[in-house]
């Protein structure tokens, strides 16, 4: 396998999605009906997500085994990584080769990694760097928020937009959106404060996203979005890797020359995210999804962050007015989207229903095909019905109407010869 680029920014600013690319990952045959996880680095440029994700992508290489990073003489590779100030990484990356991993309760699941852009270098525009963000956190089941030393008030900040996203969701839904949120605090410097791992973490990140009187009406309103978007959060604090690691610029990622304190926390951080028994499978409205599935969401965020400029209130008309902050309609409208996702994955889960059960039915008399279509087209609706899916009434009774017509018309393209 290889990292592959699936979004890339143009040089006018705005988003192309590699379909192709995308398709020929998540279409698959081997993976396309499997429970998906996505595991996502992002953060601050320059600050070590590729190489993080080289460690995730050893991991699952050695088929998830305790031993995963004994042997010394085999180097890190995989997604690149550079020593330097510039960045490396642009767009969305997605490793090329779905992982499948058996959970303990037995289900296989199909375990992919992504890497994005670092923010905020000197070539992203602000909307570049929310983009890449907000889809990273979107798509993921695991988001890995990475972070040079301590968690800032403006980290926080910039999950305003998926905080947003989630109080839209959760007034639909009553279910937090998102899955898994994890601070990754690299280089951590206050070891005399809080422990390296996840247990000094927790503590960390109880201080941060504390509701205090004295905090503004904004940044309270903030730390209970994030609080409830996600269904869990985490922080882990990382030691540094070494001097090799840092500085020197032949550095190819021989583990010889990486701080043993720093394997060892590592290798705590891929078991509390990696190991069998902890993934997390994507979720949209508390259903798990496939990698087929997850192929039409990407398209439909592709879609309302494509281009270079912040989507406008006229787009968002079926949302109700909170505020008009460039935040919310940017979460207006990536809401939107999964609205229209969620149902045309309803849609196509009844069609195949559909399509599989009259494929079935033996060939005959054009009364009894009529009747089975019947019966079926009764069954694909009740499967479409009960999907967990976004939007109201309205919204789903348009899918409605076009698996009945879409029904009827394969139904004469598949039975012709009987008609006539």
């Amino acid at each position: 396998g290889k990292a592959v680029q699936i979004l890339q920014i143009n040089d006018d600013h705005s988003f192309s999605l590699n379909e192709s690319q995308l398709e020929a990952i998540l279409l698959d045959d081997r993976v396309k009906d499997k429970p998906v996880v996505v595991v996502s680095v992002a953060g601050t440029y320059r600050q070590g997500k590729s190489f993080l994700l080289a460690f995730f992508l050893r991991f699952f290489q050695n088929q998830c085994q305790s031993k995963w990073l004994d042997d010394s003489r085999i180097p890190l590779g995989g997604f690149e990584w550079k020593p330097g100030s510039k960045r490396h990484t642009t767009g969305i990356l997605l490793w090329s080769v779905p992982f499948l991993v058996t959970t303990p309760g037995g289900e296989e699941v199909a375990v992919l990694l992504m890497d994005t852009q670092g923010s905020f270098d000197c070539k992203s525009t602000v909307k570049a760097c929310t983009t890449i963000f907000a889809l990273s956190i979107m798509i993921s089941s695991v988001q890995v928020y990475n972070i040079f030393r301590n968690i800032q008030e403006y980290h926080l900040q910039h999950l305003q937009f998926s905080s947003e996203f989630g109080t839209l969701a959760q007034e639909e839904t009553g279910i937090a959106p998102f899955q898994r949120l994890v601070f990754l605090v690299r280089d951590w410097p206050f070891n005399e404060e809080a422990d390296f791992g996840a247990v000094g973490g927790h503590s960390v990140l109880q201080g941060c996203l504390k509701i205090v009187d004295e905090q503004r009406d904004e940044l309270q309103r903030l730390r209970r979005q994030i609080w409830s978007s996600f269904s869990q959060i985490d922080c882990f604090l990382m030691p540094r890797p070494g001097d090799k690691v840092e500085t020197d610029c032949f550095f190819q990622g021989s583990l010889q020359d990486i701080d043993s304190n720093f394997k060892q926390k590592v290798q705590e951080l891929v078991h509390l995210l990696l190991a069998p028994e902890n993934l997390v499978t994507k979720k949209i409205n508390g259903q798990k999804i496939t990698c087929e599935e997850l192929m039409s969401y990407f398209r439909a965020y592709a879609r309302v962050f494509q281009g270079g400029t912040l989507p406008q209130p006229k787009a968002v008309l079926q949302v109700s007015h909170k505020g008009f902050s460039e935040e919310y309609w940017s979460s207006s409208l990536a809401f939107q989207a999964t609205v229209e996702a969620s149902n045309m994955a309803a849609k196509k889960k009844a069609m195949i229903f559909y399509l599989d059960s009259m494929n079935r039915i033996p060939r005959g008399d054009l009364h009894k095909l009529l009747e089975s279509h019947a019966v079926l087209l009764e069954e694909a609706t009740k499967l479409f019905k009960r999907t967990p899916k976004f939007g109201d009434e309205s919204v789903s009774q348009s899918y409605l109407e076009a698996l009945t017509t879409a029904s009827f018309l394969l139904f004469l393209q598949n039975h012709a010869v009987n008609i006539m």
